[in-house]
């Protein structure tokens, strides 16, 4: 691990920053650097993980239907898009997406407190409980009651579901003129 302290922070301009570097071997994916800078005066954090291999545009779909499926792993790189089909909810990357090592419980987590908020943000009460019912649905889901679909879109090709379940295919990229 490479650790370096005192670099200037982007959002601060303060000598604040810390840059750490890991290289870890995940099992069935191989050689991944994660990459986190911190800032001790402002509290900016951003982190991305990076693969040693060029992979190519890649797409990973899975049907999560068991409560084990909670605990298959997921690396996700920073450019990578989330998509939950039934729940109509798409995360795109952008200059403040962070990448990670995690499971799907954490992803499903993440999209809990993005329905949670937009329930709390809501004021029409049609689109309130329509949040409601999500929210429970999701809650099923990772009590193993119900089944939803877990979709990683990247076109860097970092990302990947570690599970002999997930569907793995080529992604499309649009090339910009």
């Amino acid at each position: 691990m490479n650790k370096i302290d005192g670099e200037i922070c982007p959002v601060c301009f303060t000598k604040n920053l810390t840059l750490i570097e890991d290289k870890q071997n995940i099992p069935h994916f191989g050689e991944i650097y994660i990459m986190s800078m911190s800032c001790s005066e402002c509290g900016f954090r951003k982190s991305d993980v990076d693969s040693e291999e060029n992979r190519g545009p890649v797409k990973y779909e899975l049907e999560v239907s068991d409560v084990k499926d909670m605990s298959i792993r997921v690396v996700r790189g920073s450019e990578a898009t989330i998509k939950f089909p039934e729940f109509r909810v798409t995360v795109e990357p952008n200059n403040a997406s962070n990448g990670y090592v995690a499971n799907v419980e954490k992803v499903f987590d993440d999209l809990l407190k993005i329905l949670n908020m937009q329930k709390e943000d809501e004021e029409s009460k049609i689109k309130k409980k329509k949040l409601r019912q999500m929210v429970d649905l999701l809650l099923d889901v990772k009590e193993g009651k119900a089944k939803a679909t877990l979709v990683i879109e990247d076109p860097t090709g970092v990302s990947t579901i570690i599970s002999e379940k997930a569907k793995k295919s080529s992604l499309n990229v649009k090339k910009k003129k």
